[in-house]
């Protein structure tokens, strides 16, 4: 039989991980960014409230989660849907490094320990990869992509030119392969429709700015 610990109260919480109230009063413009995303989630009640926990975010720069990184997500969605509806498609998100200032030091939510707080990183870079593995039953081939992008409270335009491989992705950021090998060697395919100016520039116009 398993045990049973009591459960903390939410001011001991505060001392290991990042609470609800880190994020609304840390003076940073940093906001909880979700890694398992609501948005693509919001086809499924259930796992769209599992989204909003604690566990599922990291602090993001507020410029960058409401505008860029939200229309990356926005895309992956659509096109997803619109390519490969209801089929299997593997998606993984993430975080690499650690944010600087403008002198290049690391920054931390609670890097002064206030009230008995453990320092919580800032990520330097958000990260997303996704892998359609193919449906041989239909004759659909496999396609991938990822894309990483810096976290940092600047405006910037979503762009079809920051699509990188599976395989440069892992290259450059993973020891292991993410996906496994049918993934890591697969094309854009035919996600790379969407990679020109125009195509790209029209999902985010008509699809992307609610």
């Amino acid at each position: 039989m398993i045990g049973h610990k009591p459960r903390r109260p939410l001011h001991e919480c505060g001392k290991y991980q990042a609470i609800w109230t880190d994020y609304e009063d840390n003076g940073m413009h940093l906001d909880r960014g979700h890694l398992c995303p609501n948005f693509i989630n919001s086809q499924d009640r259930t796992k769209q409230l599992g989204t909003f926990t604690l566990t599922n975010a990291a602090p993001q720069y507020a410029e960058f989660n409401e505008h860029s990184w939200w229309k990356y997500e926005c895309v992956t969605q659509y096109t997803i849907i619109n390519l490969v509806p209801n089929e299997k498609v593997f998606l993984m998100t993430g975080t690499y490094g650690n944010a600087v200032d403008e002198y290049g030091n690391p920054v931390w939510l609670n890097i002064n320990g206030e009230h008995g707080k453990n320092p919580v990183r800032v990520p330097g870079y958000y990260w997303k990869a996704v892998c359609y593995p193919g449906n041989t039953a239909v004759g659909k081939p496999a396609w991938a992509y990822a894309i990483v992008q810096k976290n940092e409270n600047k405006l910037k335009k979503a762009s079809f030119k920051s699509y990188i491989s599976l395989k440069e992705f892992a290259n450059q950021y993973f020891r292991d392969l993410p996906f496994g090998n049918s993934c890591i060697n697969a094309p854009f395919g035919e996600f790379g429709q969407y990679l020109s100016k125009d195509a790209f520039d029209n999902i985010v116009k008509h699809h992307c700015n609610g």
